[in-house]
């Protein structure tokens, strides 16, 4: 008889999470008694020990490693440390972390030092020439994997050491525990099922995320990187086994059979309503009930082919090319055109085809980065820049809206005039100590505009999956941070002609200033694109006053080139790529809100549309009641002008809608045919001009770079050679 609880559990979990290593519980902990201690000790060995076959060969560290696993698990000392440590990360009611104070604790040392014996024993085990836990895979959907959860508890405790090392500058020893980490992320791919993928993933995330601080907080140099780049290169091309996990979930379904179809007995009534289960309605509730077990076998065969189409996608160049395939794939069994089960049963796997693909880009990226740094490139210029984005950008929406418009009209002075006579000294002064307030925050943005990635999860998942963007969460923040740079480069270029040495501070803006529109123009949407473009022509305008003014000189050409080689490639500035963006998911769902229940018709609808019609297009969203008995629903145009932060965080060069406008862009409407020409008769931005203006700009700042000599770097630390970076990379670590 199967174990019914836990066959759906595992069933569900496998199929329908992203599983993730979880954080600290802020719940209150309530100590057992000796006696209800020695009973969950018991429970949990008797767990191990009745679901897990490991064998006993030599070779195998499975068995070895369960030993660890039920000697942590028997340490009460180490699970009151474990709880207290969890106390100290949250340091009040909204969850926050402090996440730095509980890693400087006497908890986290006293902790780590109660499990070195266990993790030495860890480190040999995972020496082993493999593992094969022994799970039961004939129990199909009752198949236990009662280790998955240790292996999680393991991997908090070399989290927990790898970062105290970095933090007491233990370079050598914290890249042999990432190693550890990197290796124990590998020792559950031979389940074949996706939640131990899953959790192998999201260990090797976490060591991955590691040392992605390690490079964003710049406390690494080449020495100091080695160990790290060594342990990079112990990850094969399918770490965590998703690929097996694949067909190991269509096998484990296979292996089922009888049992989920079967209505003869108690059991098989048990098996027939977890398969119902999983029905995400009524109808197919009761389809996946009345199938026999020739009948599921059939649908079953069809779900392999899926699987097998699947894991050759993964095989493509990029993200964006695997998310095309594999959308494709996803939307063909959506339509059910592969079978009802597979429809149900494979909703989940685009996501965890992301994270399959978002886990091997981050790899490669770590492991290119520490190259690149242990070959004496600047550290600085590798880590994540939206880490720092983050940090910073909360606090230039807090410079009051006065003091923005001064800065505004200042640059817009400068600019207009070419020089710094028609500036007040009065204004000056008042610039000057606008800047002495955000000194903190400048060091930040100038940080995150030198880092070559600029990586945010969340619009990765989008562009997978093509969800288009209408503005972007950080357009506004990032534009500001980019014109408050480009406000400093003014004042500097002022202060210069004053006498004042400010040639270092006008070419630190300026190149900042060009970085944040580097990453601005990730591709991910129009609105960011054409921000960056602006950025871009006020970059242009200022460095040529500067060179002609000779406030920059050939020093800044190395940095310049750098930051210009990130911009190309196959499509120069991403522009190509927002062009597919802009036909993504939610104009599609704007054109089916009006009854169009085809999919590809609203594809090949959109695909005639023009680029303007398609960006006011970005900017519907859900549906409701038309006018009058309409029998359909009109989506609402949701566009904010957000123009109380004043002038730096401004969109209105872009797009700036009357009132009048919006009346009609808001609706409601009747028809589809309503909504285009509410569209067309309202003035959008020129896709072609922003385009052309953003590759002028460019062109500018690239015969700008040439009117300057380069001449050889100083002794010491490497000048970065944009080339080899660029080509070093594949393209990949521009944006």
């Amino acid at each position: 008889m199967i174990h019914v609880p836990d066959g759906i559990h595992l069933l569900i979990v496998s199929l329908c999470a992203c599983a993730m290593v979880s954080t600290a519980s802020s719940q209150d902990y309530e100590r057992p008694g000796p006696e209800e201690w020695k009973e969950h000790i018991r429970l949990f060995n008797e767990g191990l020990d009745d679901s897990l076959s490991p064998g006993d060969d030599s070779k195998n560290g499975a068995a070895k490693l369960i030993e660890v696993m039920k000697t942590l698990r028997a340490s009460r000392e180490l699970d009151d440390l474990t709880h207290a440590y969890e106390k100290l990360l949250m340091i009040d009611d909204d969850d926050q972390m402090n996440e730095e104070g509980a890693l400087r604790s006497d908890v986290a040392r006293k902790r780590v030092e109660l499990s070195e014996h266990a993790l030495a024993v860890v480190r040999r085990t995972l020496q082993s020439e493999y593992f094969e836990f022994g799970v039961d895979r004939s129990a199909g959907v009752g198949m236990l994997l009662p280790h998955l959860g240790p292996i999680r508890t393991i991997a908090r405790l070399l989290t927990l050491k790898a970062q105290i090392l970095i933090r007491e500058n233990n370079w050598q020893e914290a890249g042999l525990v990432v190693v550890d980490m990197l290796r124990l992320a590998t020792v559950a791919r031979n389940d074949r099922t996706a939640i131990s993928a899953l959790v192998g993933a999201a260990i090797g995330q976490k060591a991955l995320g590691i040392l992605e601080e390690a490079m964003t907080e710049q406390r690494l140099d080449a020495a100091s990187a080695m160990p790290f780049r060594m342990a990079t290169m112990h990850t094969d091309l399918d770490p965590y086994g998703f690929r097996g996990a694949l067909l190991g979930e269509y096998e484990m379904m296979r292996d089922s059979a009888h049992y989920l179809t079967d209505d003869d007995g108690d059991d098989g009534d048990d098996g027939v309503e977890l398969l119902a289960q999983l029905g995400g309605n009524r109808a197919e509730r009761m389809w996946l009930a009345a199938l026999d077990t020739e009948q599921y076998l059939e649908e079953l065969e069809r779900v392999r082919e899926v699987c097998m189409m699947l894991d050759e996608a993964v095989d493509a160049g990029d993200m964006m090319e695997c998310g095309v395939r594999i959308n494709h794939i996803m939307d063909e069994v959506a339509k059910e055109r592969h079978g009802l089960l597979a429809a149900i049963l494979l909703k989940p796997w685009q996501r965890i085809m992301f994270t399959m693909v978002k886990m091997q880009m981050f790899h490669d990226d770590m492991s290119e980065s520490l190259r690149q740094i242990t070959r004496g490139t600047d550290p600085g210029y590798f880590g994540n820049a939206m880490t720092l984005y983050e940090r910073c950008l909360p606090r230039i929406e807090g410079i009051s809206v006065s003091d923005q418009q001064t800065m505004e009209m200042a640059r817009r002075i400068l600019v207009a005039s070419g020089s710094c006579d028609a500036l007040p000294e009065s204004l000056r002064t008042q610039l000057q100590s606008v800047f002495e307030m955000l000194r903190p925050i400048r060091s930040t943005i100038l940080r995150a505009a030198k880092i070559r990635r600029c990586i945010d999860t969340s619009t990765d998942y989008k562009m997978f999956k093509q969800q288009s963007d209408s503005e972007g969460p950080n357009v506004r923040g990032m534009q500001a941070a980019g014109r408050l740079l480009l406000t400093e480069a003014a004042l500097g270029i002022c202060q210069h002609e004053d006498g004042l040495d400010t040639d270092k501070q006008v070419s630190e803006s300026l190149l900042g200033a060009l970085g944040v529109a580097i990453h601005l123009s990730d591709g991910s949407h129009l609105m960011g694109q054409m921000a960056a473009a602006g950025l871009l022509e006020e970059t242009a305008e200022l460095l040529a006053l500067a060179v002609r003014n000779k406030v920059v000189g050939s020093d800044l050409v190395p940095e310049l080139a750098e930051r210009l080689q990130r911009c190309q490639g196959d499509d120069l500035l991403n522009w190509k790529n927002v062009g597919t963006m802009l036909h993504g998911t939610e104009v599609l769902d704007t054109i089916q809100t009006f009854g169009m229940k085809d999919r590809d018709l609203a594809r090949r609808l959109a695909r005639g549309w023009s680029q303007e019609r398609l960006f006011l297009a970005q900017f519907y969203r859900g549906g409701r009641p038309a006018q009058g008995d309409s029998q359909f629903k009109s989506p609402g145009f949701d566009y904010q002008e957000d123009g109380r932060r004043g002038d730096l965080h401004s969109l209105d060069h872009i797009f700036k809608p009357s009132d009048q406008d919006l009346e009609k862009l808001e609706g409601p409407h009747d028809r589809l045919l309503q909504l285009i020409n509410a569209i067309d008769t309202v003035e959008s931005p020129s896709i072609f001009e922003w385009k052309l203006r953003s590759f002028e700009a460019y062109e500018k700042i690239e015969a700008l770079k040439k009117k300057l000599t380069p001449r050889r770097p100083a002794r010491g630390m490497k000048k970065p050679d944009a080339e080899k970076m660029n080509k070093g990379m594949d393209g990949k670590m521009g944006h």
